[in-house]
């Protein structure tokens, strides 16, 4: 089994504070646009020589653990 039950009640109990940006998970949204700033930049370099020049008009999903 890949579930711990501790660590589900754990997160349920956090997930009523989660989008608080002074909540427990504030250092997540202190380092988010950090975050967004260095993949898009990441992005744009890989895209050099591809003919696309920024990522205008693209649209992206960002899937991770979050915490």
């Amino acid at each position: 089994m890949t579930v711990v039950p501790a660590e589900v009640e754990r997160f349920n109990r956090l997930s009523a504070t989660w989008w608080n940006p002074s909540g427990p998970m504030r250092p997540l949204h202190v380092i988010n646009d950090l975050r967004v700033a260095y993949v898009c930049d990441q992005l744009e370099a890989r895209c050099a020589g591809t003919g696309r020049a920024t990522l205008a008009g693209l649209r992206s999903l960002d899937i991770g653990c979050g915490a």
